[in-house]
């Protein structure tokens, strides 16, 4: 395993100083143990060359396809790849140096991998046989054991967590992980240990990650523009030989999948990891093929269409042959759940009572014979039509037009708050509420994150925000000075207060992670929320607000209607209408169809509308007008249905 150059140990070494940590080290497994998931699915490498004879770890992450890190079969002296003849693979080994290894070994058929890897080594700016973080982030390879070679003892493997959108890999979240492999350093494991599988102790390892570390952040993508998924584990090391070895993850099913390998350490402290995205996944996709002993494939194509104001529909590829189903999961309160099983050769399903103005978020799984399952495909996101119920219900203000944004929902937790949902590093959570003023917006909002004690302190953090919920107006960042409004850390419920002037806005609320820690509940609420239009010049329809096209507007309760003539409007259900001065509640309107005339309503009880000039109450058939034709309403003083126009 090697070692990571430069400032990037020094700056790590100096926060394990600073933080006063004890590293964790791997632990000896025993025999038994190594029969059980996930240790089962690991193996030693052992790699003879020219060069000598080396070792590192790898791990089965399908029948006959193995993972490692690409420089244990490189020779950086020669720099040439080792033949595959040189290369032994030892599925769950767990024997001393120089014992009979009992479970015998196999040689790999051949690797899949970056060709560039060799060039970086020997251009690698801190020398030959040295890794910058720019040659670390190539440093992977898949290989596979003969398609004749039955590995009837190796009967299922983890699954693969392939990070799909290029974005921190869930190696950054507050998770259970764990390296396991084969530790060769006799100056930190005894010479009776080399050869036996070891673990570090499970644990949520704290990440650093090398795409904000070691280049700017607008970038985050290597010399050849590969997303950069390599991260550094300060506190945690599993020591030389041990490369190649996996870091399995706990996925929200609370079930061990593998989500990288060993690539290095970082100074005597800390292990690096080249996470599994999509660019490394193609390399065990390649090798799976190539076997030929599967022909379960991962879902590709997956989209998503909202198709009613209660179903959405998803529809996908299927590429596989004797499959056994698909598992349809949806990302709730920030957790992927499986919400369906469809069966074999299916490739679509209907996700129905949906809720407006929501985010949803979508992954297909193939399922095949026992326990054999494919990474899940790369999601999809809808955000529904319509208006959220959830905050304007909590708040008592149901005329209120809220949406929810980013990657995860808010929802009213079990303690009656409104909170943002759970995201990820770099992930954000929004709620937004369009309306129509003038008026005054009173709230009240608390956070419970992460945060930079040394904010408003000299130094190398001074003025980082971490985990924060900020507050934008029309778009952009309310600035206090030059600083955006926000609250980060520990803070209790935190009265403001907005004045609006006339005209359109929007007000939102977001909650965003940073890459590094997680710290108390990871969220913000909102607590209290309270609307007032303006008594001297209120907008008549309550609760108003601007639709994205242009010149529209609506409300939760009334409709959309063409407002560029305001106070005329057209209606898209009743036609062309007068909007009349009011309070802010009640709505009197005129309609130019002489059958209706003067009418008023307000946004608890329309549908019902009361005819001033008769003196009765009509309840109006939504949906059954178009732009003022063919209006179906109840008459409550005839008990008969009529029709305008």
């Amino acid at each position: 395993m090697r070692n990571l150059p430069g400032t990037f140990i020094l700056f790590l070494g100096s926060l394990s100083a600073l933080l006063g940590q004890t590293t964790i080290l791997p632990e000896v497994l025993d025999l038994s143990q190594t029969t059980e998931k996930p240790y089962s699915y690991n193996g030693y490498l052992g790699v003879g060359s020219t060069n000598g004879f080396a070792s590192g770890s790898a791990s089965m992450v399908e029948n006959g396809v193995i993972v490692t890190a690409a420089h244990v079969i490189f020779d950086d002296v020669n720099l040439v790849w080792e033949p595959s003849n040189a290369i032994s693979y030892y599925p769950q080994r767990h024997t001393p140096n120089g014992s009979p290894v009992l479970t015998g070994s196999f040689k790999p058929e051949a690797f899949s991998r970056w060709t560039s890897y060799a060039t970086r080594v020997e251009n690698d700016p801190s020398g030959i046989g040295l890794s910058s973080p720019d040659t670390f982030n190539i440093d992977f390879a898949a290989g596979y054991i003969s398609p004749f070679i039955k590995l009837a003892s190796l009967r299922s493997f983890p699954e693969v967590h392939v990070d799909a959108e290029e974005t921190v890999s869930i190696l950054r979240d507050n998770r259970e992980k764990m390296i396991v492999g084969y530790p060769a350093d006799t100056d930190f494991i005894p010479e009776s240990n080399i050869g036996l599988m070891h673990r570090t102790e499970p644990g949520d390892y704290f990440s650093f990650w090398s795409g904000l570390e070691s280049r700017p952040d607008d970038t985050w993508r290597d010399s050849e523009n590969f997303w950069v998924a390599t991260y550094g584990f300060e506190n945690v090391n599993t020591h030389s030989g041990n490369s190649g070895g996996p870091i399995y993850v706990r996925d929200d099913e609370n079930a061990w999948v593998v989500a990288g390998v060993v690539v290095g350490s970082v100074g005597s402290t800390g292990v690096l990891i080249r996470g599994i995205d999509e660019n490394a996944w193609q390399w065990i996709e390649e090798s799976i093929v190539a076997r030929g002993t599967s022909d379960l494939r991962r879902v590709t194509n997956l989209t998503a269409e909202q198709t009613s104001s209660t179903t959405i529909l998803l529809q996908w590829e299927d590429n596989s042959e004797g499959e056994t189903g698909y598992k349809i999961y949806r990302l709730d309160g920030g957790f992927w759940e499986a919400i369906a099983t469809v069966p074999a050769d299916r490739e679509a399903y209907g996700d129905v009572n949906i809720i407006p103005g929501q985010v949803y978020r979508y992954k297909v799984q193939t399922i095949g014979t026992g326990s054999a399952l494919t990474p899940k495909s790369k999601p999809v996101t809808v955000v529904t039509t319509g208006r959220s119920t959830v905050a304007a219900t909590h708040f008592d203000q149901p005329w209120l037009g809220f949406v929810t944004e980013g990657d995860s929902n808010w929802f009213v937790d079990d303690g009656n708050r409104l909170r943002a949902g759970k995201v990820r590093s770099l992930g954000q959570s929004s709620l937004r509420l369009d309306i129509i003023g003038p008026g005054t917006l009173d709230f009240s909002w608390s956070v419970s994150s992460e945060v930079n004690q040394e904010y408003n302190t000299p130094g190398p953090t001074f003025g980082e925000i971490y985990d924060a919920v900020y507050l934008h107006l029309n778009g952009n960042p309310v600035m206090e000075g030059q600083t955006p409004v926000f609250l980060s850390g520990f803070i209790g419920p935190t009265a403001r207060q907005m004045v609006l002037p006339a005209g359109a806005h929007t007000i939102e609320w977001i909650y965003e992670k940073d890459p590094y820690s997680t710290e108390g509940e990871d969220t913000a609420f909102l607590d209290s929320l309270l609307w007032t239009p303006d008594p001297a010049n209120p907008y008549p329809v309550q609760g108003g607000f601007a639709m994205e096209d242009p010149g529209w507007h609506s409300s939760t309760w009334f409709g959309p209607y063409v407002a560029t003539g305001t106070p005329w409007v057209s209606h898209s259900e009743l036609g062309w209408l007068y909007l009349r001065p009011g309070n802010g509640e009640d709505l009197y309107f005129h309609s130019i169809l002489p059958e209706l005339g003067d009418l008023y309503t307000n946004s608890a009880v329309f549908p019902y509308v009361y005819h001033i000039n008769r003196g009765v109450w009509l309840f109006y058939f939504e949906s059954s007008g178009d732009f003022g034709e063919r209006l179906w309403f109840y008459d409550q003083e005839l008990s008969i249905p009529v029709r305008v126009n």
